[in-house]
């Protein structure tokens, strides 16, 4: 008999999981889910109960054992892979070891950065809060803005977005720093690696 479902991340987002699957008593070895799908298909002789062990590929998520019973039919077992409460599975926790980021905590444009001004307006990337934000990024310390509200209604908007440094030129990050997320079809100004 055939024995498919599909195993999912279990906190309630439902994504498909690449997971592998270890079924007691049964030569082969493991098999693994589809890890676009998460789907899984297996055959078990019938009229026997088995132990299945489902382990996440990704970081973060507890293992799952599970008994099903093979009688005279298919059977369908979808399983939710619980996140494990350290929450270090991917999309629920803060990364602040990713490769790809830049800190600002100097409060000064880091080595090998510039700051560009294409309208000349004055408008551009700063490292000192002239408008008295705070800092809204979530973190502490020092941060990088471009702050149009303190430059008033009249100024041309520019990007919200900086390049990335020379070695990975297109990579982009966000900068939560930023007070406002217009972005108009042309830069004006950016933050880039020199």
């Amino acid at each position: 008999m055939t024995v498919h479902g599909t195993v999912t991340d279990g906190s309630g987002h439902g994504y498909p999981l690449y997971t592998r699957i270890e079924i007691d008593g049964r030569p082969g070895g493991p098999i693994y889910t589809d890890p676009v799908t998460g789907e899984y298909s297996v055959s078990l002789p019938q009229g026997a109960d088995y132990d299945i062990t489902y382990t996440a590929q990704l970081p973060g998520y507890q293992e799952v054992t599970d008994t099903v019973s093979v009688g005279s039919s298919d059977v369908t077992h979808d399983v939710a892979v619980p996140v494990d409460p350290s929450c270090t599975s991917p999309g629920y926790a803060f990364n602040t070891t990713e490769a790809l980021s830049q800190d600002f905590n100097s409060g000064t444009q880091p080595a090998g950065w510039q700051v560009t001004d294409d309208q000349g307006s004055g408008e551009t990337w700063a490292f000192q809060d002239a408008g008295n934000r705070g800092n809204l990024t979530g973190g502490g310390g020092s941060f990088a803005i471009v702050d149009s509200d303190h430059f008033g209604l009249d100024t041309a908007r520019t990007p919200r977005s900086y390049r990335r440094p020379s070695t990975c030129p297109r990579r982009r990050r966000r900068s939560s720093g930023s007070t406002r997320t217009t972005t108009p079809s042309s830069p004006t100004s950016s933050l880039t690696s020199t």
